[in-house]
This record gives C-alpha cells, sequence and structure tokens, in this order.
C-alpha cells in the first residue's frame, strides 16, 4: 500500500477486513444452513500504513429449519449482522479514532 495517495486524498485511517466462514445443517435431508460462524479479524492502519488497533471476534446464529426453508440465508445474515455490530461496538469504545 502507497502512502502517497492516502495522505494526497487526507484519509485517516483504513479498516483491512479478513473474513472466515463456516456454516451446517443439522438436518440430514435438508440443506440451506441452519448454522453459521463468522470469525472476523479486522485491523486499521493510518496514513503511512503503521498499524494503529486490531481486534479478532467470532459470532455464530443458530436458525430453526421452517426459518432457514423462508430465507436460505438467514444464518448468514444474523452471523454477520452479530459479528458487524460487535466490530462497530469494539470501534467506538477502542478510543484509538478520537
Amino acid at each position: 500500500m502507497r502512502a502517497e495517495p492516502i495522505a494526497s486524498k487526507h484519509i485517516a485511517c483504513i479498516f483491512i477486513p479478513t473474513i472466515t466462514t463456516g456454516s451446517s445443517s443439522r438436518s440430514s435431508w435438508i440443506w440451506p444452513p441452519s448454522d453459521f460462524r463468522v470469525a472476523l479479524d479486522c485491523r486499521a492502519t493510518d496514513g503511512a500504513g503503521k498499524v494503529i488497533w486490531e481486534t479478532s471476534l467470532k459470532a455464530e446464529a443458530h436458525m430453526r429449519l421452517p426459518d432457514v426453508n423462508r430465507d436460505r440465508s438467514l444464518a448468514g445474515k444474523e452471523a454477520i449482522k452479530e459479528a458487524f455490530l460487535e466490530l462497530q461496538n469494539r470501534i467506538v469504545k477502542s478510543g484509538a479514532f478520537r
């Protein structure tokens, strides 16, 4: 990452997420996934590329099969939502971005 374009645009920090997911179903007859896991690693760098903050978190969602049959991506949506709400909470509480 080159620092010149970042500095010229007055960007104070850059968030770099790494997201890993996993899914499974509790039914041997029905797939879409009823269980979904998310691991989220996020680091923030300053305009020069120096890491100024980082965190790791995990989130899970376990949905009922009838609900998943109505919305095949429901477990994934819920797990991702939980992960990003927790990430937002950690960013706000960190004090690194004031």
